[in-house]
C-alpha cells in the first residue's frame, strides 16, 4: 500500500527518533538494543537512501578484516562511517588516532560521523570539511531526516518507509507518542536557538509595540474564534473526550516545558519568545487578523523556514497552539493612546 508522503515521513521520522533516543538511554546504563544494532540499521538505511550512488555500506564489526576507528565501509565510494552517541569533538578527533594515515589508506578517503542526537555541538558543526587530509562530515539525526524528506520520488520514500517500519517496531504507541513529542520539541527549540542572533532581533517589529498579553486579554481579542482554537488544540493533541484527556494535556505541557528549559539560558529563552511573538504577529497581520488561518500559515512557515518538514504538521501546530495559549504567539499591541 502506497501512503501519502506526509504519512510516510511521519512514520519514518518518529521511528528513527525513537530508535536513537532509546540507544542514548540504554548507553547510559551500558546496554545495547539487543534487536537491531545502530550499525546494521544505518548501513541498510543509507544503502537505500543513496542507492542512486550505488551505496554498498557494510558493517565492519562483522567482518574478519580489521578496520580500526570505523563502523561502516563502502569500498566502491571510498567512504567510511562511524556511528556513535558521543556528541563531543574530543570523540571525533580521537577516532583519527585509530584511523590509518591518509597516505597509507587505499580503502577510503571520506570519513563521516553519524551522531545519534538531535543537535551537535558548535565545534562539531564547524569541524571539517578536511581533517588529516580526509574529507570529513559530521551529521546528526535531523540532517538524515531532512535528506529523506527532500527526496523527490515517492517510490524512494516508500522503500525507506518499508525498511524502517520493519526494522523498528513500536509496541506501545502511547509511550512512543510521548517520547516523539519530546524529541520534536528538542529539535524545534534547538533550531530556534540557532536562529536567534542579533541581526534577527534587529529585523523584528519594534519590541515596544508588541508585548506578551494576559490570558484574559487574549481571550477577549479572539473571543469569536476561541472555541475553535481550543478544539483545534485538542485535535492536535489527540484528545477525544476520554477520561484521560486532562492528564494527556498536563503531560504534553510538562514535556514542552521540560524541553524548553534544557540547554537554554534565560537570555536565549527570552530571545526565542520575542522572536516567536514578532514573527507570529506579522503572520497574523498578513492574514487579516484571522487566527485559525494564521495558525496554519505560521505552522507551515516554521516547517519551511527551518527545514523541518520531517516533523509532522500536527507536531508543529500543537507547539504553535501551546505558545498561542501561553500568549507567546499572536501577542497584542500596546494602545497608542494608553495612559501611563
Amino acid at each position: 500500500m502506497i501512503f501519502k508522503k506526509e504519512e510516510m515521513i511521519e512514520s519514518i521520522s518518529s521511528r528513527i527518533l525513537l530508535f536513537c533516543a532509546n540507544n542514548k538511554n540504554l548507553a547510559k546504563i551500558n546496554l545495547n538494543n539487543g534487536t537491531v544494532s545502530a550499525e546494521d540499521f544505518f548501513a541498510e538505511l543509507f544503502n537505500i537512501l543513496y542507492r542512486d550512488n550505488n551505496s554498498k555500506l557494510f558493517n565492519t564489526n562483522k567482518d574478519k578484516s580489521n578496520y580500526p576507528g570505523i563502523d561502516l565501509l563502502d569500498l566502491g565510494n571510498k567512504k567510511a562511517i562511524q556511528v556513535t552517541i558521543e556528541n563531543t569533538l574530543v570523540k571525533i578527533k580521537s577516532s583519527f588516532c585509530k584511523i590509518p594515515l591518509k597516505k597509507d589508506n587505499q580503502l577510503y578517503s571520506k570519513v563521516e560521523f553519524i551522531i545519534q542526537v538531535n543537535n551537535v555541538t558548535k565545534g562539531m558543526k564547524t569541524f571539517g570539511p578536511k581533517y588529516q587530509d580526509y574529507d570529513v562530515k559530521v551529521i546528526c539525526i535531523p540532517d538524515i531526516l531532512r535528506e529523506i524528506n527532500n527526496l523527490s520520488k515517492l517510490e524512494h520514500i516508500e522503500d525507506i518507509c518499508k525498511f524502517v517500519e520493519n526494522a523498528i517496531k513500536v509496541p506501545d504507541k502511547v509511550m512512543a507518542d510521548k517520547q516523539v513529542d519530546g524529541e520534536a520539541f528538542e529539535i524545534l527549540f534547538q533550531i530556534l536557538k540557532d536562529r536567534i542572533t542579533k541581526s534577527d532581533m534587529a529585523e523584528m517589529k519594534d519590541p515596544i509595540s508588541i508585548y506578551k498579553s494576559s490570558p484574559k486579554e487574549k481571550k477577549d481579542k479572539f473571543d469569536n474564534d476561541w472555541k475553535r482554537l481550543i478544539d483545534l488544540y485538542k485535535l492536535t493533541l489527540g484528545m477525544t473526550g476520554a477520561d484521560d484527556d486532562h492528564n494527556k494535556l498536563i503531560n504534553y505541557e510538562n514535556r514542552l516545558s521540560e524541553c524548553f528549559s534544557q540547554d537554554l539560558n534565560e537570555i536565549q529563552k527570552d530571545l526565542i519568545l520575542k522572536y516567536l511573538r514578532a514573527e507570529s504577529f506579522m503572520v497574523l497581520e498578513s492574514n487579516q487578523g484571522k487566527p485559525l488561518v494564521a495558525i496554519d500559515k505560521l505552522t507551515e512557515k516554521i516547517r519551511t523556514d527551518f527545514n523541518v518538514g520531517f516533523l509532522s504538521k500536527t507536531q508543529v501546530m500543537s507547539f504553535v497552539l501551546n505558545m498561542f495559549f501561553t500568549c507567546d504567539v499572536f501577542p497584542l499591541e500596546f494602545k497608542t493612546n494608553e495612559e501611563d
